[in-house]
């Protein structure tokens, strides 16, 4: 009976405790942690969204061939060279420049006269208007005296943001500039390789081809054909060398 009652137990602490536990003992979490952690949305780390409020240069305001969209392009201008600054100091450092279009189209974000208000360098009336029937921006108009005569100028304030649905599409379209460098230096790898190939076949072929011509006409033109695979080498040669040099 003693014996009987002792083979469970001994076959239970050969088996050992289960794989959660070993995990457990071992510092690693069971695998239904970790899927569960893989599947909780909580545990993605969130990008801090970063803002960017951006004020234009002043325009004329009466003057018909510079309206709001000069201040509007001039405004996207510099909210791109910030974003610019701003990817280039992350790490990893981003090596694509996203263009105007890009900044218009996907990081434009609602700005408010009361998020102007009480910035320093506002120096003129403060009101909001519509970028495409789509986002806030302010409109800042000031009065100068120039030679006596008061003229109006305006100015935009644009406000551009990075957040985590932001830096996604930002990676994404880095992958792809990435992608399509690399894309290209393969194949300016590969047309140097076929041009280097076709080179040495040239100089090969100049070579075999002096032989049998020599052998051919059994040496009653050796002189010339020698000054023709020459003049044949060095352009081969010269070829080559402009080709490693690039």
């Amino acid at each position: 009976m003693a014996l009987l009652a002792m083979v469970p137990s001994a076959c239970s602490a050969q088996q050992g405790p289960p794989a959660s536990a070993q995990a457990r003992q071992h510092g690693r979490p069971a695998k239904s942690n970790k899927i569960f952690k893989i599947l909780n949305p909580g545990s993605l780390e969130i990008f801090p969204e970063k803002p960017f409020i951006i004020p234009s240069n002043f325009f004329p305001k009466d003057d018909p061939l510079v309206n709001q969209n000069a201040a509007m392009d001039d405004a996207l201008e510099k909210a791109r060279d910030e974003v610019v600054l701003f990817l280039h100091d992350q790490k990893p450092g981003s090596k694509w420049t996203p263009k105007v279009t890009f900044i218009r189209d996907r990081l434009l974000a609602d700005l408010q006269e009361k998020d102007v208000i009480g910035r320093k360098d506002v120096k003129g009336e403060l009101k909001e208007f519509l970028i495409d029937d789509r986002y806030r921006a302010v409109e800042e108009t000031r009065t100068i005296n120039d030679d006596g005569k008061e003229s109006e100028n305006r100015r935009v304030w644009i406000k551009v943001a990075i957040n985590a649905e932001k830096w996604k599409q930002i990676q994404e379209e880095n992958r792809l500039a990435e992608e399509k460098d690399r894309v290209k230096v393969m194949r300016n790898r590969m047309v140097f390789l076929v041009k280097f190939l076709a080179g040495l076949v040239a100089l090969f072929g100049t070579i075999c081809g002096y032989l049998r011509l020599d052998e051919w006409s059994k040496g009653y033109y050796t002189k010339w054909l020698r000054l023709a695979a020459v003049g044949c080498v060095g352009v081969v040669t010269v070829f080559l060398w402009m080709l490693v040099a690039r």
